[in-house]
């Protein structure tokens, strides 16, 4: 029975060098590995964010042009990638409307004239690749409008084609 005690006792002495070393050991490898899957997380989620923020950008140009072509009755394409793209029609109010769409820096500015007045400007869209390639209208005789627009968000790179038929079937050129 004396024997049995002695092997559940603990000892007292403490802890040797070797049982220290593989202690603090584990305990590293245990912060370096939630350090990893901390910073993962976050850069994850970064990437993510950077993604829906440039969906929004590619979006919002969407929704601009398309409602605004959607009501044209001529259309005028700059030289330079479709832009700047310009948009008129009478509303039922009997109003004269102009809207244009041009290309600044990184961003599209919509202008909206009523009547000839002072235009309003706004950026509808910032962080744009604006390379002719990736960012681009253009108008098919047969009353398609179609544009490009492509957004870069740090890693995040979103870029999609829109067509739409215009009202009219032969918008000036």
């Amino acid at each position: 029975m004396k024997n049995a005690l002695k092997i559940f006792r603990f000892r007292q002495n403490g802890f040797t060098a070797v049982e220290t070393l593989v202690a603090v050991a584990i305990v590293g490898l245990l912060a370096v590995g939630m350090a990893a899957i901390i910073s993962q997380t976050f850069q994850q989620s970064q990437r993510t964010n950077e993604r829906v923020q440039a969906i929004e950008q590619v979006e919002n140009v969407a929704a601009w042009i398309n409602r605004d072509a959607l009501m044209a009755q001529s259309l005028t394409a700059g030289a330079s990638a479709g832009f700047p793209l310009t948009l008129n029609w009478q509303g039922l109010n009997g109003n004269i409307n102009q809207v244009t769409y041009s290309l600044s820096g990184t961003s599209i500015q919509r202008s909206i004239s009523v009547n000839g007045g002072a235009p309003s400007i706004s950026a509808i869209a910032r962080n744009l690749d604006v390379d002719a390639a990736k960012t681009s209208c253009s108008y098919d005789p047969s009353g398609v409008l179609t544009f490009q627009v492509t957004s870069k968000i740090g890693m995040a790179n979103e870029s999609r084609t829109y067509e739409v038929k215009l009202r009219v079937d032969q918008p000036s050129s």
